[in-house]
């Protein structure tokens, strides 16, 4: 899994297994097949399409959308949003959502 450090300027596809300790200046979207475990921040959305996997330790500013892939929140997310009947979103005990999407 490839690491980033730094400030990455969105929007930011995630095309391959990833793991951000930065921020994602803007709206993130993992595709399909790929990781993302973000312990940094994302300024905006995270998008999780179909067959992508996302963990967040870290802080996601806007709504987490997950369109049928699987999420993992430990940290903080402004809302989460399932938009697809295979979506699989796990909230730990812990993590903190702050609104509604």
């Amino acid at each position: 899994m490839e690491v980033h450090g730094g400030k990455i300027e969105g929007p930011f596809t995630v095309d391959r297994d990833l793991t951000i300790h930065g921020m994602v200046a803007g709206r993130a979207t993992v595709r399909p097949g790929c990781k993302l475990l973000l312990h940094g921040m994302a300024t905006s959305d995270l998008v999780v399409e179909p067959g992508a996997h996302a963990t967040v330790h870290g802080k996601v500013n806007g709504t987490v959308i997950n369109e049928g892939g699987t999420v993992e929140i430990h940290g903080m997310v402004g809302a989460v949003a399932d938009t697809a009947p295979s979506s699989r979103t796990v909230i730990a005990h812990g993590a903190v959502v702050t609104g509604q999407p």
